[in-house]
């Protein structure tokens, strides 16, 4: 898959300032490809070396961006919402009626989150967040369910 943008989290910055286990490194976990053999657009993520030229990746780790995402967008969402998912739903175990409360809401993984209430295992549960005002337009971004 040929690269077209990547994904900056903080696993890539901790890396770039000395946290990186071997070297030479080639940083990155997501990032908007262009598959080579089908021509399609996709998001890698969960994989080592996303920002290489080129990179292989388990079929698992690749998903297909619908034409309304926008690329750069794209490569932004795979770790905060793997993130998000993994900590609302499969640790977090919510359940319809359950109240959650987001702290750093306008963060990527807060907004990752705050939108998987759109999602159908998210339903029913109530967010709340604790923002200072500054952050209160991010937060109530519309589709986020937080007022």
């Amino acid at each position: 898959m040929r690269i077209e943008a990547v994904g900056i989290n903080h696993v890539e910055l901790s890396r770039r300032a000395g946290g990186a286990d071997t070297f030479p490194t080639i940083l990155g976990y997501d990032a908007a490809r262009r598959r080579e053999d089908r021509g399609e657009r996709v998001l890698v993520t969960g994989t080592r070396g996303t920002y290489a030229e080129l990179v292989a990746a388990k079929e698992e780790n690749v998903f297909a961006i619908p034409d309304s995402l926008d690329t750069g967008a794209a490569a932004a969402i795979g770790v905060p919402y793997k993130t998000a998912w993994w900590a609302r739903v499969d640790m977090g175990g919510l359940k319809k009626g359950d109240t959650l409360l987001v702290q750093g809401a306008a963060t990527a993984t807060g907004t990752g989150v705050r939108r998987h209430r759109l999602l159908a295992r998210g339903e029913g549960v109530r967010d709340v967040t604790g923002r200072q005002a500054r952050q209160g337009a991010c937060a109530r971004r519309p589709g986020t369910g937080v007022r």
